[in-house]
């Protein structure tokens, strides 16, 4: 890694003409000066002060305004053919102000070094060390931090990103970004790390027979009740089923468990009488009674008859053999444009699989929903989803998760969200009329 010499790009200045003697160089006409700077003095002092964004002061006390830094003068050379460059200083001559310096290594120098490559083996994820968001692209720039206004550190950054003040060490490949190019800033490492314990309540909803799907959300964020008791039902297999919440096993005060179980009972007993008893289906464990899980599921799967609810004491042995996930519903992704979510005529679209993004963009491309500029962002927990989907709700906007639509945009496919709240107070109202 290149540690001993800064390559700057600076604006005009007089104090320079004057002192290289470069004032009548180049007559009418913009300059840039192209300057080779030594950083490390005899004794390993680091006398270049640069202050972000843009300023170097230098030794003899003459600041200067910053296009460009770079380790190398290939670097250098490589954003003076970009567009970039062009587009700003097409016009401007370029003076170049070598070093008289010794070009001999010192100690200083290795020490440097160790300590960047330190630096850089300790990164564990591609997020932009500037703007925080991730990175997902193929060109993205490899930077040393080395300025008055931060610690010295080293990382990688958007393109568009940069300050002049950042140290362009070279260009940072990611070899799969060309086969999806289209999860832009998508933070690759936040989803891995996810995903491995999360969307627990669509490996159930996936094998429904419709296309469009209600999904009830729990959105009470607050687990306040931690009871010692919990709800087992036996099933007619000699298997047995706990009361879950969000594919954790439900904690109840006594008292509540007891009143559950009741109601479970009653349930179970009435499904009997009926001869439409209660049931799980045997491999997406969806629970309701034998009718209604036929016309949800078809013949995909057998349903196991309840027999019996009991209350009993909750510990964590029970938990771990039961517990399904940390997160029920998330993570998702979505789509964010001028840093505000996407959304498409009051919906909000989420998914589940960034993999498939871009069917659902070639989806929405069809029936005239064009979308150029965005950036994807990720929904990392159920504490964030509901938080996020209360809010968007109480502005009349409605969540819906794998969304596509048809010729006429009607919608075709999706998880349309509701609160659990929201179903309640519907029930409440049909009661009311009835």
């Amino acid at each position: 890694m290149e540690v001993r010499k800064d390559y700057i790009l600076v604006l005009q200045n007089q104090q320079i003409d004057l002192l290289f003697n470069l004032k009548n160089e180049i007559q009418d006409s913009n300059k840039l000066y192209l300057i080779e700077l030594f950083r490390f003095n005899e004794v390993g002092k680091k006398e270049l002060r640069y202050e972000e964004p843009y300023f170097l002061t230098l030794t003899n006390g003459i600041k200067l305004e910053l296009v460009y830094r770079s380790a190398t003068a290939k670097g250098i050379e490589r954003f003076i053919s970009s567009k970039e460059y062009k587009d700003r200083f097409e016009e401007y001559d370029v003076v170049y102000i070598g070093s008289n310096d010794s070009d001999d290594e010192n100690q200083f120098e290795k020490i440097h070094n160790d300590l960047l490559l330190k630096y850089l083996n300790e990164k564990s994820n591609c997020l932009c060390s500037n703007c925080g968001k991730a990175i997902f692209q193929e060109d993205s720039l490899l930077i040393e931090i080395d300025n008055d206004n931060c610690e010295a550190d080293i990382g990688i950054i958007h393109k568009e990103c940069l300050i002049p003040v950042n140290r362009v060490l070279g260009i940072a490949k990611m070899p799969s970004d060309r086969e999806y190019k289209f999860l832009k800033n998508f933070d690759i490492n936040l989803w891995i790390k996810q995903i491995k314990d999360g969307q627990f309540c669509y490996n159930g909803a996936k094998i429904l027979n419709q296309s469009v799907n209600p999904l009830v959300v729990e959105t009470d964020t607050n687990n306040l009740v931690l009871g010692s008791y919990c709800v087992k039902t036996l099933l007619e297999d000699g298997t047995y089923k706990f009361a879950t919440r969000r594919g954790n096993i439900d904690r109840y005060s006594k008292k509540d468990a007891e009143d559950f179980v009741n109601e479970l009972n009653e349930k179970i007993k009435t499904g009997q009488i009926e001869k439409n008893p209660i049931c799980y289906s045997s491999k997406s464990f969806i629970f309701g009674n034998y009718t209604t899980l036929v016309s949800q599921l078809g013949g995909t799967e057998e349903y196991i008859e309840c027999k019996k609810s009991e209350v009993v004491k909750y510990n964590e042995s029970i938990a771990k053999l039961h517990n399904k996930c940390k997160n029920f519903y998330t993570p998702l992704i979505y789509l964010v444009i001028d840093e505000k979510p996407l959304i498409v005529n009051d919906m909000f679209p989420l998914f589940t699989n960034p993999l498939e993004l871009n069917g659902y963009l070639d989806n929405f491309e069809k029936v005239n929903i064009k979308i150029k500029e965005y950036q994807v962002a990720i929904i990392r927990d159920d504490k964030e989803f509901c938080l996020t989907i209360m809010n968007l709700m109480n502005q009349g906007i409605r969540p819906i998760i794998d969304i596509k639509f048809g010729k006429n945009n009607e919608i075709i496919q999706g998880y349309v969200v509701h609160t659990m709240y929201e179903m309640m107070l519907i029930h409440e109202m049909k009661m009311q009329k009835n």
